[in-house]
């Protein structure tokens, strides 16, 4: 693999990992979204349960975990529209 491996340190210590992105398909209902994220690629095997990451992905959706019911409840958020006033003032 040609890929760049960083070292970071998390709550178990260091770790190597090589940093890519991948396509998230998130569907129910009339709701369907697509975003190609941010993730790490963990190269040594850790006991730890997949991590959802805040890149692009906290500032897209309001988020609620319900862990008594093992739930994850992810509502869109959309971005509102600058005043034309404000927008002369940046």
């Amino acid at each position: 693999m040609d890929a760049e491996v960083i070292i970071s340190n998390g709550v178990t210590g260091p770790g190597e990992f090589i940093p890519s992105r991948v396509n998230v398909h998130i569907e129910k209902g009339h709701e369907d979204y697509r975003f190609n994220i941010p993730v790490s690629i963990i190269l040594k095997p850790y006991e730890l349960p997949p991590l959802l990451g805040r890149a692009e992905v906290f500032d897209k959706f309001e988020i609620t975990f319900k862990e008594h019911d093992r739930r994850i409840e992810m509502t869109r958020i959309f971005p509102k529209a600058i005043p034309e006033f404000q927008k002369r003032h940046f």
